[in-house]
């Protein structure tokens, strides 16, 4: 947890930084080479954990009553994902899901009038939103059926390699299409 974060849960001073207490805790305990910080960079970084805090307070702020406007069921996206497939698939799941308020807020945030979120990138996100769902169904398959049986994997396999084959041969056949026009 970085330094002002501390100071801001714990309602600390800012003169906490300083402390020699403090410092020798983070040298024996944690990292040998660190050094003091100092009241004012903790005043800063504080500083931008409260900005960070209400930017986002905003924008929940915000997607709440798009989702009223819209009549949609307000629910909590989420603003990242660790880097495995499935948590992916489902940021897009729900990306796409709630497209139209998503979009509607991006382009009116925008401050120079030009809409950024167009068709084709919803189109791509719905191509790679189709080539992730069969690896999150191969997934529960494997992980949360208490007894899977070979025909379950095997079939499960065979969706897979379709579901990677199935771009890789359109990327060949274009370039295919391209080399013949050279």
């Amino acid at each position: 947890m970085p330094d002002g974060e501390i100071v801001i849960v714990d309602e600390l001073p800012f003169s906490f930084g300083e402390s020699p207490n403090y410092e020798y805790f983070n040298r024996v305990a944690l990292q040998p080479q660190y050094r003091r910080v100092p009241r004012n960079t903790l005043k800063r970084h504080t500083q931008q954990a409260y900005y960070a805090y209400m930017a986002v307070r905003s924008a929940k702020r915000t997607f709440k009553l798009k989702c009223d406007e819209y009549g949609l069921r307000k629910k909590v996206i989420v603003l990242d994902t660790p880097t495995r497939w499935n948590s992916i698939y489902k940021l897009l799941h729900d990306a796409i899901a709630y497209r139209d308020v998503l979009t509607n807020i991006y382009n009116e945030s925008r401050t120079d009038g030009h809409s950024f979120v167009t068709n084709d990138h919803l189109s791509l996100a719905m191509i790679i939103h189709d080539f992730l769902q069969t690896f999150d169904n191969a997934t529960h398959i494997f992980s949360y059926d208490y007894e899977p049986n070979i025909r379950m994997v095997i079939l499960e396999c065979i969706k897979v390699i379709h579901s990677i084959n199935a771009p890789v041969k359109n990327v060949l056949d274009n370039m295919k299409v391209s080399k013949s026009k050279v």
